[in-house]
Formats: structure tokens, sequence, C-alpha cells
């Protein structure tokens, strides 16, 4: 397995804008199965930080186009 997470999980965090605050930062990091996670860093307030809206409509707009998913390994 390798340390750098893969091209299209990279490019879904370049893509990822939260529709309601101004989340540009994510925290990147690679779990103890070896998947790589990103949480988006919300601002106070915002409705998917609270947990009012949820993040998958902004989610699926960042998916890269025709990018697979896959466990590496």
């Amino acid at each position: 397995m390798t340390d750098q997470p893969p091209a299209e999980f990279l490019e879904f965090i370049r893509n990822y804008n939260c529709g309601h605050c101004n989340a540009d930062t994510m925290e990147i990091y690679k779990d103890d199965a070896g998947l790589w996670h990103g949480n988006p860093v919300h601002e106070d307030g915002c409705p998917v930080k609270t947990g009012a809206v949820s993040s998958v409509p902004d989610s699926v707009r960042a998916l890269p186009p025709g990018a697979r998913w896959r466990r590496d390994g």
C-alpha cells in the first residue's frame, strides 16, 4: 500500500465545496484499514456541521467524472 492518496481521491478533495459555508480545508488521513478519509472543516453554525442538512449533495458534486472508488491492497 502507498502513503499517497489515489489521484481520484485528491481530485475529490479539490472539488469539494460546501454549499452552506466556506469550508475549503479538508483533514485527510488514512485509517488502520488503509482507507483514505477526507473530513471537510465546516464553519461554526454551518447546517452541514450541525447535522441539520446532509453533505451528500456536495460530496456527489465533488466526484470526479468516471471515478471508481476502490480499496487497493
